[in-house]
């Protein structure tokens, strides 16, 4: 019998990877529409809820935050896309 705390930490490790694989697939189809990072990284998309916990189960849904170190026009219209690109 494997204890739910190895399950979750198992299903948190699959749900991160997926969604560092959506991520960088969105910044790919993002700059190949012409839309580049502005910041040079100075920003960041940050897992909450259950994902940020690492307790998510099978069908959780998945709560994001984006945290940027300067708001500028450029840098909103690319995470605009981004996230756009993200829901595909």
């Amino acid at each position: 019998e494997v204890p739910i705390s190895k399950l979750q930490a198992f299903i948190s490790d699959i749900y991160h990877a997926q969604v560092r694989a959506l991520v960088q697939c969105a910044l790919d189809s993002a700059a190949v529409k012409g839309h580049t990072d502005p910041s040079n990284g100075q920003w960041a998309l940050l897992g909450v809820g259950s994902l940020g916990r690492g307790d998510v189960c099978p069908y959780s849904d998945l709560d994001f935050a984006i945290v940027v170190k300067e708001k500028t026009p450029e840098l909103t219209a690319f995470l605009e896309q981004l996230v756009t690109e993200m829901h595909g």
